[in-house]
């Protein structure tokens, strides 16, 4: 299972069982006399306690190792500067300004992106020796650290080794997931060795290369995500000639309305946000009609299962009816937009910064209507 890679739920199962064998060896090192003589209630109450929070604390701390690992090899071998991401607080340094930020999501620590301007630095194949470096830093870390600890335990509890066996199987495990929404450090590193190392990359280097990616479906959620970035970026710049593999994924990406489900992918809505506001901000007679016909096409398919996404596309609709025909939003209720759903470490402090122009510019416009 763990060589041939796994996908999320097969991993929830096993973070399962890997949870409980960490509960059972932490069970050894309390006295139950001492415990059971106090009642039954009190000892299953604390034993609960410590169990919850030793598998928790032995997990942050090797995610901590993890994106540690990462962030100093970089820095010492090559001087780039990139998110630290010490969940949960999220670490980056923008315009020379350091900020700090609390993440949603532990696995933002496996997110490889880099600031803009270090592309500047290097040539495309370099950047990928140093992505491939960094996740290797990232793995090579973490075992270094595990058996360091798994040597003290064996020295004064032995039982204790056997946690850290435990987390380096969790972990590995976690390495191999190969899902639209996450790939595991390994699955990145095959990627990598087929020569589809630019999917992690944050620039486009070859636009037929990102529309071969979301061909295949594993790769869709990355790749989308490089479509919300050019959609941003030519927002922020008031640039509306987008490159011919947004305008290709777009085309594609709108004829396949299942593609926006019930339990939608989140890069997806906000790439539909962005460009019924794109559309507007351009002034493009042909790109505004275009979305308003797949708004449309979204609101028919997703209304029938959900009635909060019906509101919005209908919200869509009434924006875009309102920039057409002048027309008065019924809906006086303003909606929150989803742009800024990213958790921060997902993204680089610049490109966040781009996101808050663009969303105060989308309220700004609202505002007005």
């Amino acid at each position: 299972m763990l060589r041939n890679g796994i996908n999320c739920i097969k991993f929830y199962w096993f973070g399962i069982f890997c949870t409980s064998i960490i509960g059972i060896v932490v069970s050894t090192f309390l006295d139950y006399r001492v415990l059971f003589s106090k009642g039954d209630f009190y000892t299953w109450r604390v034993s609960f306690t410590i169990f919850v929070i030793s598998v928790t604390v032995s997990d942050i701390i090797m995610l901590q190792v993890t994106a540690l690992s990462r962030f100093l090899y970089l820095r010492i071998r090559y001087s780039i500067k990139c998110p630290l991401c010490i969940f949960p607080f999220l670490i980056n340094s923008v315009d020379g300004k350091l900020e700090m930020k609390i993440g949603k999501k532990p696995e933002v620590v496996y997110c490889d992106f880099i600031d803009d301007e270090e592309y500047n630095r290097f040539s495309y194949e370099e950047m990928i020796r140093i992505l491939r470096e960094g996740i290797i830093a990232r793995k090579i870390g973490r075992y270094i650290f595990g058996i360091s600890v798994m040597i003290l335990f064996l020295c004064f509890k032995p039982a204790g080794a056997l946690i850290v066996i435990i987390l380096f199987a969790e972990f590995e495990a976690l390495d191999m997931i190969y899902e639209r929404k996450f790939h595991g450090d390994n699955f990145k590193l095959r990627n990598i060795r087929r020569g589809n190392g630019a999917l992690y990359l944050n620039k486009v280097y070859d636009d037929c290369r990102v529309e071969n990616f979301y061909d295949n479906d594993i790769n869709k959620n990355y790749v989308l995500g490089m479509v919300k970035r050019r959609l941003a970026k030519n927002i922020y710049d008031n640039d509306y000639t987008e490159p011919a593999y947004v305008n290709n994924i777009l085309k594609s990406l709108f004829m396949e309305p299942e593609e926006i489900s019930t339990s939608p992918d989140i890069k997806e809505l906000d790439i539909v946000t962005l460009y019924v506001f794109y559309a507007i901000f351009s002034k493009n007679e042909d790109y505004v009609g275009n979305i308003r016909n797949v708004v449309l096409r979204m609101k028919l398919y997703v209304g029938q299962y959900s009635k909060l996404w019906r509101d919005y596309f209908d919200y869509f609709l009434q924006i875009i009816d309102s920039y057409q025909w002048k027309k008065e939003l019924e809906i006086n209720k303003k909606k929150d937009m989803i742009l800024l759903y990213d958790c921060w470490a997902n993204i680089p402090g610049k490109y966040r910064n781009t996101l808050l122009y663009v969303k105060n510019k989308i309220d700004d416009y609202i505002n007005q209507i």
